[in-house]
C-alpha cells in the first residue's frame, strides 16, 4: 500500500506524469561518491523508498537524476515524493553517509522528517545488492582517522596533549593494540587534531569528549570535512562517572610549566623524544616514582642539541623525577635537575644509583610530597627487569666484531669476600648455578690474586649464550653494587688461566 499521502497520475500510455513546479520536486543529495553514476543512484533511492514503505512496491519515486562531482540533484514524480525522499538523509551509499536535503533556491514549507536511521516504519525487505551498497564501509584514509579537538589552550603541547589523549584512552580500554593510538596531534591555538592509527579507534575516541585535560573540559568531534557514518558515543563522564575536572587527579596536570620542568643532559643523536619519553617514563613507574595514577607521567618533551626539557603532568612527580639523575640509557649517564629558570623550594640533589641501592637493599626512601610534611618511607620493590634496564642498553651497542664467548664481570665481589676458602667455593659455585641459566656455560674463572683478583670471567658454549648473558647481567645491582661487563678475547682467558688457575671450575 502506498505511503500516506503519496500520489501519482499515470498517463495513457503506463508512464508516470510529473506534478507540480520541477523547483518543488527537486530534492539535493551531498557525499556522493564520484564513481557513482545517475543510474545507479536513482535505482539505490527508488529501492530505498520502497523497502521503507516511503513508497509502494514496484513504484519509482524519482525519474531524473544529476550527478556532479560529488553531489546530485534528483526530480521526483511529485512535490509529495520529494518530501518524503527527506526521510533518508544519511542511508549509507557505497561508504559515505548521504545527505538529502532541499536545494537553496527551495523556499517552499519545510516538512518535518526523519533520518535513515529514525525512521519508525522501517521494516527491512532489502535485496542481497542493496545490503552490499548500504556497508558502512568506511576507508582507512586520513579524513576517517582525524578528530577535531576543541578548547586547547597555550599551556597545552603536543606530545602532552597525545600522551594524555593514549593514556586515557588505555585506563578505559579503549584501545585495540599495544602501543600508541594516536599518531599525530597539532595543536593551531584554541583548537587541534589528532590522527589515530585506525578507524575503529578513531570511533573509540569519540568517547574522549569532554574530558578534563589542565582544567579544561576538551571537545572532542568529527571534522567537518568528515562525510562518514555517525556512530553513538557518549560523554568521558557518561563513560567513566567521573563528574567533573577534579575527579580526574591521576590525568590532569597540575602546577605551572616551570615547576613541572626538568633539564635533562648528555643526551646524544641516537636518542628522540619518543624513545626518551618511554624510557624515562617506564623507569618511574617500575620504581614507584610515578604516584598520581596510571600512564606515562611525562607529557611532554622538548629536544635540542645535546639536552631536552621534560615536562611532567604533577608538580609531585616532577620532584620525584630527580630520582632519575644518572640513569643510563644508551651507554650515557644522563643529567637530570632544575632548570635554570625555577625559582621554586630546593630539592635535595638525588641520584638513580641512590635509589636502585635503597629498591634493593629495602632501605626506605624519602620520596617528598609537595604541600605536605608527609614524607613517603618506602616505595615498591623494582622488578630485577627495571635494575638491569638502564644499562643493558650499552651492551647492545657492541658491533658484531666486538663481541665474544667470554665474559669479564667486575664490581660483583671484593677481594675480602674471597680469603675464606669456603665462601669462596660458594661464591663459584652460586656464579655458575645462577649465570648456567643464560646459556651452555663451560668455565667460571676468579682469581684470587694479581690484577684480575675479584673479576669474574664467564666462558660460554656460543656467543649468543654470552651476549644474552650481557643482557641479563649489565647493570645489574648486586650488594648495592652495580655490577659492569664487558666482553673479553680467548688470549685474555688463557692469560687470567695461566697466571691464576687456582678458581677455575671445569665443565663437567
Amino acid at each position: 500500500m502506498m505511503a500516506s499521502g503519496v500520489s501519482s497520475v499515470p498517463s495513457t500510455g503506463g508512464e508516470l506524469v510529473v506534478l507540480g513546479d520541477k523547483v518543488n520536486r527537486e530534492v539535493f543529495i551531498g557525499n556522493v561518491s564520484k564513481d557513482t553514476s545517475k543510474e545507479a543512484l536513482m535505482r539505490f533511492l527508488n529501492d530505498a523508498m520502497q523497502c521503507t514503505g516511503l513508497s509502494p512496491t514496484g513504484y519509482k519515486s524519482i525519474c531524473a537524476c544529476y550527478v556532479s562531482d560529488n553531489f546530485a540533484f534528483v526530480e521526483c514524480v511529485t512535490a509529495e515524493d520529494a518530501s518524503l525522499i527527506l526521510n533518508l538523509n544519511r542511508i549509507p551509499f557505497k561508504g559515505m553517509c548521504l545527505r538529502v536535503s532541499r536545494p537553496s533556491k527551495y523556499n517552499g514549507p519545510q516538512t518535518p522528517s526523519k533520518t535513515w536511521h529514525d525512521l519508525a516504519c522501517f521494516q527491512p525487505n532489502i535485496s542481497s545488492a542493496m545490503k552490499e551498497l548500504m556497508m558502512p564501509v568506511i576507508a582507512d584514509n586520513k579524513v576517517n582517522r582525524e578528530l577535531f579537538i576543541g578548547n586547547t589552550t597555550s599551556e597545552m603541547t603536543e606530545m602532552g596533549l597525545a600522551s594524555f589523549l593514549n593514556n586515557a584512552m588505555e585506563k578505559v580500554k579503549m584501545t585495540t593494540a599495544p602501543g600508541s593510538s594516536i599518531t599525530a596531534c597539532h595543536i593551531r591555538g584554541k583548537f587541534g587534531f589528532v590522527e589515530l592509527r585506525s578507524v575503529e579507534e578513531t570511533n573509540n575516541a569519540l568517547n574522549l569528549n569532554n574530558i578534563p585535560y589542565k582544567g579544561i573540559n576538551l571537545k572532542i568531534s568529527r571534522p567537518s570535512k568528515y562525510a562518514g557514518p555517525q556512530y553513538p558515543v557518549r560523554t568521558w563522564q557518561e563513560l567513566t562517572g567521573e563528574a567533573n575536572a577534579t575527579d580526574q587527579k591521576a590525568l590532569v596536570a597540575d602546577g605551572t610549566i616551570t615547576d613541572r620542568e626538568l633539564f635533562l643532559g648528555n643526551i646524544t643523536s641516537e636518542m628522540d623524544k619518543e624513545s626518551l619519553v618511554a624510557f624515562l617514563g617506564n623507569a618511574m613507574r617500575q620504581a614507584g616514582l610515578a604516584t598520581k595514577g596510571e600512564g606515562n607521567p611525562i607529557i611532554g618533551c622538548d629536544v635540542r642539541v645535546n639536552f631536552a626539557f621534560l615536562e611532567f603532568r604533577s608538580v609531585e612527580e616532577t620532584t620525584n623525577a630527580m630520582y632519575l639523575n644518572n640513569i643510563v640509557y644508551l651507554g650515557v649517564r644522563l643529567k637530570v635537575r632544575r632548570p635554570s629558570k625555577y625559582v621554586g623550594p630546593d630539592t635535595l640533589i638525588r641520584d638513580w644509583d641512590e635509589l636502585l641501592t635503597g629498591l634493593i637493599t629495602g632501605k626506605g626512601l624519602a620520596i617528598c610530597n609537595p604541600g605536605t610534611s608527609a614524607m613517603i618511607d618506602s616505595i615498591p620493590k623494582m622488578s630485577v627487569e627495571m635494575t638491569k634496564q638502564s644499562t643493558a642498553h650499552a651492551c647492545l651497542k657492541c658491533t658484531a666484531s666486538e663481541r665474544t664467548r667470554i665474559l669479564k664481570l667486575e664490581n660483583m665481589i671484593s677481594k675480602e669476600d674471597l680469603e675464606c676458602d669456603s665462601e669462596y667455593d660458594d661464591i663459584v659455585l652460586e656464579t655458575r648455578e645462577e649465570c648456567s641459566e643464560f646459556g651452555t656455560l663451560k668455565n667460571v674463572i676468579i682469581p684470587r690474586t694479581g690484577k684480575y683478583a675479584a673479576k669474574i670471567f664467564l666462558e660460554y658454549e656460543t656467543e649468543d649464550d654470552a651476549v644474552n648473558a650481557m643482557k641479563q647481567l649489565a647493570g645489574r645491582m648486586f650488594d648495592g653494587r652495580r655490577v659492569e661487563a664487558t666482553y673479553c678475547t680467548e688470549l685474555e682467558l688463557k692469560n687470567t688461566s695461566r697466571k691464576s688457575r687456582f678458581g677455575i671450575l671445569e665443565s663437567q
